[in-house]
């Protein structure tokens, strides 16, 4: 794959999803004779096959959907053919960061219209995720440079991502941010760790007060740590967005399938959208714990795909670390979406590219041979 191409397809996804989901249908296409590569094709290949395969028995009205959260994903199996060296990880780092720049005013003014966050395409949950990117962008930038605008682009792209008031966005981007915190040890100086850290904790200990002011789940949330209300499955429920209840719901399937010995749910699960089919009061799907919520619709084979997807990414970062310091966003913007669907479904509109670009940047610790390149960014000093 050139890196023109690669340019065309990072710079799609933020500015139409229609056009992206194009250039990823032709680019499986086009490279289809080249072999897949990479540790995580295995388990994405299982879930993609419990994706289309359920939804194929249950709802085939939704395979262009099972498509896109399925055999897309696969995208990732290209990232090795990628051309890539240091000058391409830092080109690909500017530009995300001139995309982070360019959607500020847009999202500002639709905010402004419509009280509603949003860039290009897509709403609260896309500005959490693009912003989430150009914020480890710049801080990789920041890292490697030891420039102090990119320390401000970092804070300012985090900012948004706290102004997106996704939970699942502000809950991955601070789990990943403290991984990097130990990614990073020996490469960049414990001081500018902390110094990146500390204002991120202190957001995220602040947020949840402002939003109780506005906000239902957050204002129960204090109310019963607070005593002034009863801790029972109302509250419990409100604050965690109908989850509790959903939870529920789902393990009355669950229990009837069982009962019935229906095998192939159980296997494969209820395709997408189940919740529409199975008559549940709470829409089209189980958002609940991942886990199970992937159980409701893609079975057994999908909750053991997504367990294995998860250990092998992990296990990767934990053995490998940082290597070069322009990897991190492509290394870890996958963990954002990972560990913020934690309490939702296993699903973005750009987990492809994500996934791609890990794919990009992992060969080190499989090769054993330093990859296509070795990369610089020394320890920061200063």
């Amino acid at each position: 794959m050139s890196n023109l191409w690669l340019y065309l397809l990072f710079s799609s996804a933020f500015l139409s999803i229609t056009l992206f989901e194009f250039l990823v249908i032709f680019t499986l296409i086009y490279f289809s004779k080249r072999p897949l590569r990479g540790i995580l094709l295995k388990p994405l290949s299982l879930y993609a096959l419990s994706v289309f395969t359920s939804t194929l028995i249950y709802a085939p009205y939704l395979l262009p959907k099972a498509i896109e959260r399925g055999p897309f994903l696969l995208l990732y199996g290209l990232g090795k053919s990628v051309k890539r060296d240091k000058e391409l990880l830092e080109r690909l780092n500017h530009l995300l960061i001139s995309f982070g720049l360019f959607l500020i005013p847009v999202v500002l003014f639709k905010f402004y219209k419509t009280g509603i966050p949003a860039p290009l395409w897509g709403g609260w949950f896309e500005v959490g995720a693009f912003y989430s990117f150009f914020s480890l962008s710049s801080l990789s930038l920041f890292f490697e440079r030891k420039k102090l605008k990119y320390f401000i682009l970092f804070f300012v792209f985090t900012f948004f991502v706290f102004f997106s008031m996704r939970r699942s966005c502000i809950f991955g981007l601070t789990l990943t941010l403290l991984l990097l915190g130990f990614l990073v040890k020996g490469k960049v100086k414990t001081s500018y760790i902390i110094l990146t850290l500390t204002p991120i904790l202190t957001a995220l200990v602040i947020t949840p007060f402002l939003l109780s002011l506005k906000d239902q789940r957050f204002k129960t949330l204090f109310e019963v740590v607070e005593g002034r209300r009863k801790f029972n499955e109302e509250a419990l429920n409100t604050i965690l967005t109908n989850r509790w209840f959903i939870l529920k719901e789902g393990l009355k399937v669950l229990q009837r399938d069982i009962k019935e010995r229906r095998l192939i749910p159980l296997l494969l699960g209820h395709g997408l959208n189940a919740g529409k089919r199975l008559h549940s009061p709470f829409g089209g799907y189980y958002e609940s714990f991942l886990l199970f919520s992937e159980f409701i619709e893609k079975g057994l084979l999908g909750v053991i795909a997504l367990t294995w997807l998860y250990l092998t990414y992990y296990l990767h970062l934990f053995r490998r670390r940082i290597k070069n310091l322009l990897e991190i966003p492509f290394l870890l913007i996958p963990s954002v979406v990972f560990l913020g669907a934690l309490f939702t479904t296993f699903w973005d509109a750009l987990l492809p590219l994500y996934l791609l670009s890990f794919g990009m940047v992992e060969e080190e610790e499989e090769e054993g041979h330093g990859g296509h390149y070795t990369g610089g960014g020394g320890e920061v000093k200063g």
